[in-house]
């Protein structure tokens, strides 16, 4: 009726340890070690874990904290970085947005690349297909890699793409593909941009130049509730968290939305929850790992604390589910508890 999961990592932490900071929050999370790739073998250690096997969020101080619970992009941040705001060069050609880098696990180099200017290449014919149409002075874009594009200096010859065997009449083939609308015979000038790269070796190198890239700047910090994000949260969605004062906890209501383990609707439950705290509480990795469950009925055994917490979370659930099928008001639940008067789990 249950099983620990490396997806409740984060809500066990929270549920565990109230109230703290998104700074000790991320602490927290970079001292786990799970990994959905890995399967372990009987008789390993609990602790064993290998670093290059990990699951990456969970070790990328608040930057991962803010992708873990959902908090938005900040305004700043995003209008920083949208390519409809950014400066144009001489030839009146819009900059691309600055890009960086992240440094690889076990790495601490950032690369950024700030577009500074273009260069126009020497008049060259070309026969390419389009998405737009186009004629001279537009921007030509190469359909399958848009950052490859010229400006359009004349146009020769122009002709609507015909439809296929296999497409139906909107230019939708089967499997889904887009056709680009338009052929051309035209004289291009290929716009060749120019780039200031940069190589930072720590976070405070690249933070002193780029401020906007600081965490602090980068995310909508006084979001005050939300559930638990990304793709490795699939089946967590009735898990909320909330913050006060800037305090990380997992949310009250989390308790009236989850059921009492894991359903047929791939959703987490309480047990799980309950597990997975066990497994954290004892440092056993190799329960949140792939097949991770194979091993616990031998944790059970071994570490009896967490088996009395997970009895208690299914005689919880079982009653309470109960309780809520028969509609009894609150008093009625405690006093059939206290009486033992509940059909057998």
């Amino acid at each position: 009726m249950g099983y620990p999961y490396n997806t409740l990592i984060t809500p066990a932490i929270l549920w565990k340890n109230p109230r703290i900071t998104r700074e000790e929050l991320a602490r927290r999370l970079n001292e786990t070690h799970s990994s959905w790739i890995h399967e372990y073998k009987k008789g390993e250690p609990w602790d064993s874990f290998i670093p290059g096997l990990e699951d990456p969020e969970y070790h990328d101080g608040i930057n991962g904290v803010a992708q873990i619970l959902g908090i938005r992009p900040s305004r700043e941040f995003g209008d920083f970085l949208d390519p409809e705001k950014q400066q144009r060069d001489k030839h009146g050609l819009q900059l691309r947005p600055p890009l960086l880098i992240y440094p690889e696990r076990g790495r601490t180099n950032y690369l950024f690349f700030g577009h500074i200017s273009n260069e126009l290449g020497a008049p060259i014919k070309i026969e390419e297909q389009s998405w737009d149409k186009l004629k001279p002075g537009d921007i030509w874009h190469e359909p399958m890699n848009e950052e490859f594009q010229g400006i359009v200096e004349e146009v020769f010859e122009e002709t609507e793409t015909k439809t296929q065997e296999g497409e139906n009449d909107d230019g939708y083939p089967d499997d889904g593909y887009l056709i680009p609308k338009w052929n051309y015979k035209m004289t291009i000038r290929l716009i060749i941009p120019k780039y200031d790269e940069r190589n930072y070796g720590t976070e405070e190198e690249l933070y002193a130049d780029w401020p906007q890239f600081h965490p602090e700047n980068v995310w909508e910090w006084d979001q005050r509730e939300g559930c638990f994000n990304g793709a490795s949260y699939f089946g967590s969605r009735n898990f909320l968290w909330k913050m006060k004062n800037g305090l990380y906890s997992l949310d009250e209501r989390t308790f009236s939305k989850i059921s009492g383990g894991f359903t047929t609707s791939l959703k987490f439950g309480l047990t799980d929850l309950v597990l997975t705290a066990g497994a954290l509480k004892h440092k056993a990795w190799k329960l949140l790992s792939r097949r991770g469950a194979d091993h616990l009925e031998n944790f059970l055994r071994e570490f009896p604390d967490v088996k009395e917490e997970y009895d208690k979370a299914i005689w919880d659930s079982h009653t309470s589910r109960h309780a809520r099928k028969e509609r009894m008001k609150i008093n009625e639940l405690l006093r059939a508890r206290l009486g033992g008067r509940f059909p057998e789990r």
